[in-house]
C-alpha cells in the first residue's frame, strides 16, 4: 500500500534518489508533458540524471516546450537503467499504459504527483491535492520544496501545465494559487 506524504516529503525522497525517471499518462495532456518537463528541468539543476518517458512521446502541441526534443515514448530504449520512478498527472497505474507501467514497476523506488481525487495511491509513496486545477500547480510547490529557483524553461513547461487544464483559468477549478 502507498503511504501519502507530503510535497517536502516527496521533495526529500527525490534528493535522495538517482536515476530517475519521470513518467506521464497515455495520450498527454499538457498538464502531463508540462509538469514532467518542468520537474525534469528542476532535477537537472540538482546535478540529477532524469529521463522524462510520455506514452508516444510529447505531442506535436507541446513540442516547443523547453525540454521536449529530450522526452522520449515509453517504448524507446532509455540512456540509463532507472532506479527511480516518478509518475506525474497519473490517476492510476494502467493509465501509464502497458510500456510505463512495466518502466514504473521494474524500478526500486516509486512515488507519483497527482491533482485527481480519484487517485487511491500507488507506488511507494504519494502526493495528492485533489483541489488543484492541475499537478503543474503541485510541481510548482515540489520544484521550490527542492531548493530550485524557477527558470524561464520551468516557467514556460509549468504555464502550459496550468493554464490547459484549467481552460485558460476559466473553469471552476481555477484557485488563486
Amino acid at each position: 500500500m502507498a503511504k501519502r506524504v507530503t510535497i517536502e516529503e516527496l521533495a526529500r525522497w527525490l534528493t535522495a534518489q538517482d536515476d530517475i525517471l519521470l513518467l506521464g499518462h497515455v495520450s498527454p495532456d499538457g498538464d502531463a508533458a508540462g509538469s514532467n518537463l518542468a520537474v525534469w528541468h528542476a532535477l537537472r539543476a540538482l546535478g540529477k540524471r532524469a529521463a522524462v518517458c510520455l506514452p508516444g512521446g510529447v505531442p506535436r502541441l507541446y513540442a516547443d516546450l523547453p525540454g521536449a526534443d529530450q522526452v522520449l515514448d515509453t517504448a524507446s530504449p532509455l540512456p540509463f537503467a532507472p532506479k527511480a520512478a516518478l509518475a506525474i498527472d497519473v490517476s492510476e497505474i494502467s493509465r501509464l499504459g502497458e510500456e510505463g507501467s512495466r518502466l514504473f514497476t521494474d524500478c526500486a523506488a516509486r512515488a507519483v504527483l497527482d491533482h485527481h481525487h480519484t487517485n487511491r495511491g500507488f507506488g511507494d509513496f504519494y502526493t495528492l491535492d485533489g483541489d488543484a486545477a492541475a499537478v503543474g500547480e503541485l510541481a510548482v510547490q515540489l520544484i521550490d520544496a527542492l531548493g530550485v529557483a524557477l527558470t524561464r524553461e520551468m516557467g514556460a513547461c509549468l504555464f502550459v501545465a496550468i493554464s490547459t487544464d484549467c481552460g485558460q483559468f476559466s473553469f471552476s477549478n481555477t484557485r488563486p494559487q
